[in-house]
């Protein structure tokens, strides 16, 4: 064999080789295509889902935020109706008071005057122990039903400052979830 047919295979053998790696490369170029595609459709489908998944954060936080709110005023209702309730209550309960001290006090009014008929020298000395004893009785029980009634107002009054207590905590937890929702269309957006 001489060195032109050893030139000439190995041509044939280059040739060849060549047209191999060509196909080769056109391989690769189309498989590197179809993995950008894929890639492509799959970044898609995940920014997609993504979207998906942060709009239906979005509506279950708007969701539970709007119960919150019906939670906080069913809440606010009910305490205003308990706090008009026992307004009612203290209400009636002084006036029904004032109406018993009023006939004691007319009772006592009463028999002072059929007294002083029959006791005129004692009179002075009875109307003063008489008027006593109805300002200590006045005084007495005004002052305990006066002390209950603020008692209750009292009470009333820290019930109203836990309920504002509560609605920041919901107005914070509100605001800390919506801040966690920013930064998820943050994070998706980028």
């Amino acid at each position: 064999m001489d060195n032109n047919e050893l030139l000439s295979q190995i041509a044939l053998m280059l040739e060849s080789q060549s047209k191999q790696i060509a196909q080769m490369q056109e391989q690769l170029q189309e498989h590197t295509h179809q993995v950008q595609e894929q890639l492509q459709e799959h970044t898609h489908q995940v920014q997609e889902q993504l979207q998906e998944h942060t709009h239906q954060m979005q509506e279950q936080l708007q969701e539970h935020t709007h119960q919150v709110q019906e939670q906080l005023q069913e809440h606010t209702r009910q305490v205003q109706e308990q706090l008009q309730e026992h307004t009612r209550q203290i209400d009636g309960r002084v006036g029904e008071y004032i109406r018993q001290v009023d006939e004691k006090l007319d009772e006592h009014t009463r028999q002072l005057k059929g007294e002083m008929a029959g006791y005129r020298l004692d009179l002075a000395s009875m109307m003063e122990d008489h008027t006593h004893e109805i300002k200590l009785y006045v005084e007495n029980n005004v002052t305990k039903k006066i002390n209950a009634l603020c008692d209750g107002f009292q009470m009333l009054r820290d019930e109203q400052k836990g309920i504002k207590t509560d609605i920041q905590k919901h107005d914070s937890q509100i605001d800390d979830l919506q801040v966690r929702v920013s930064v998820l269309e943050n994070k998706s957006a980028t």
